[in-house]
């Protein structure tokens, strides 16, 4: 197997989020808990005009308002409004020291190392809430257009 798989919930490795729950799970570590307003999974060519996208919460994971992610190419988002965008801002962070599930992160638009050609313009976008950072954009591709 290309990536380690847990073979129990005791597995160290899983609770650091260093292996997969299953063999056909997408992300390392637990992600059942994040939530996502807009996901764009290998989607290709979308324009997402004027959209608000207000009140996502999760109450344990990470919340993301627009996700651009897994091989996502020619992304167009225009005149986004993102705002309340929470990721278990009540909760304690100590409840994820050895526990696999995502870090509790709010990003008002969050674009993946594997997406590519996604353009970002005249976007509001709110800082949020999370238990742990909240931001309103994060870029890890190189790819990406702010306009």
């Amino acid at each position: 197997m290309p990536f380690p798989v847990t073979t129990s919930y005791d597995d160290k490795p899983y609770i650091n989020r260093k292996a997969k729950s299953n063999s056909t799970a997408s992300y390392f570590g637990y992600n059942g808990a994040d939530v996502r307003g807009w996901s764009f999974a290998s989607s290709k060519s979308v324009w997402l005009k004027d959209c608000v996208i207000k009140g996502v919460k999760a109450e344990w994971g990470a919340c993301y308002g627009v996700d651009c992610h897994w091989s996502t190419t020619n992304i167009y988002l225009e005149g986004l409004t993102v705002d309340g965008i929470d990721a278990a801002s009540s909760k304690d962070l100590d409840k994820w020291n050895s526990n696999p599930t995502t870090d509790p992160n709010s990003i008002g638009i969050r674009v993946a190392s594997s997406a590519s050609k996604v353009d970002i313009e005249g976007d509001m976008i709110d800082t949020g809430k999370a238990a742990k950072d909240a931001m309103k954009v994060s870029l890890m591709s190189d790819t990406v257009h702010v306009i």
